[in-house]
């Protein structure tokens, strides 16, 4: 996906962890294998991991963490969307590396929440409770995206913050927290990490026991389960997710009716569009 700007999202979200994070493994779909390796060619330390089909977020990452866990017991896992729009790499870099030393001192599963700007109803929020250090809270609870009404108030309270979908955590704590609270999702991978125990992709022995999985997000599955999940508050990023026009108005330059990413725009008596149509005329 080009919005926005010549690159993919996809390359953009990689390359902001080329000087920090060794491996970055790409959690797609067979169908999606293809035109992703394409999109990559070329990017250093790449792998690909395949799920059968789409079952949203929560099988998936169990997938990418059985895979990881074969490989390095030890390691702590960043898994981030990769669609998301950020300004400041630098100061995004900081917080992320504030959550993997908080995963890894407190044995916490970690989230990066985002102060609102506004009354979105398209996103999760969560609520920060009890301090663990500076800038890091415990969760006292996820809420599901809320009416208008409810979001006009919450967006007054700091202790509510935008869910952007960033988790940080080690293998060790992820699969503890899995297994206590969400062990629908454990044995249904037991054929692939037995593959995986021997040096094999595992991708024939998954095939068959995926679609088992329940087709939910990460969220339902573990953190919302979890009483062991940290939230480090962020506003300084310029994190965007690009899920609606409201989001895709605040990237794009401004331009006469509207914003645009265009050679030329020549506005008659039109007003609040977006344009995405670069090199060109409109």
């Amino acid at each position: 996906w080009h919005m926005g700007g010549a690159e993919s999202l996809l390359n953009i979200s990689i390359k902001r962890f080329k000087n920090w994070i060794p491996k970055t493994l790409i959690v797609t779909t067979d169908q999606l294998e293809k035109p992703v390796r394409e999109a990559t060619k070329g990017l250093p330390n790449i792998e690909l991991l395949c799920e059968p089909e789409g079952r949203n977020t929560a099988p998936c990452i169990v997938m990418a963490m059985e895979w990881l866990r074969t490989r390095d017991p030890d390691a702590t896992a960043v898994f981030v969307p990769a669609d998301h729009w950020i300004t400041d790499t630098a100061e995004y870099i900081n917080t992320m590396k504030l959550a993997v030393d908080v995963a890894e001192k407190h044995k916490n599963l970690v989230t990066v929440g985002i102060q609102p700007t506004r009354a979105e109803i398209g996103f999760g929020y969560i609520r920060s409770g009890d301090i663990i250090e500076k800038n890091v809270y415990a969760v006292d609870r996820f809420v599901e995206k809320p009416s208008k009404e409810v979001a006009e108030t919450m967006v007054q309270h700091p202790e509510y913050l935008w869910n952007a979908g960033m988790f940080v955590w080690t293998v060790s704590t992820f699969f503890h927290e899995l297994e206590k609270v969400s062990n629908e999702f454990v044995k249904p991978f037991a054929n692939y990490r037995t593959a995986l125990a021997r040096g094999e992709n595992g991708r024939k022995e998954l095939q068959p026991d995926y679609s088992t999985t329940p087709s939910i997000s990460i969220d339902y599955a573990l953190l919302e389960k979890s009483k062991n999940v940290a939230v480090l508050p962020a506003s300084n990023f310029g994190w965007n997710d690009l899920g609606s026009f409201v989001s895709l108005e605040e990237i794009y330059p401004k331009s006469e009716g509207g914003v645009a990413r265009a050679e030329q725009v020549l506005s008659i008596g039109s007003m609040a569009n977006i344009i995405d149509c670069p090199g060109k005329t409109v």
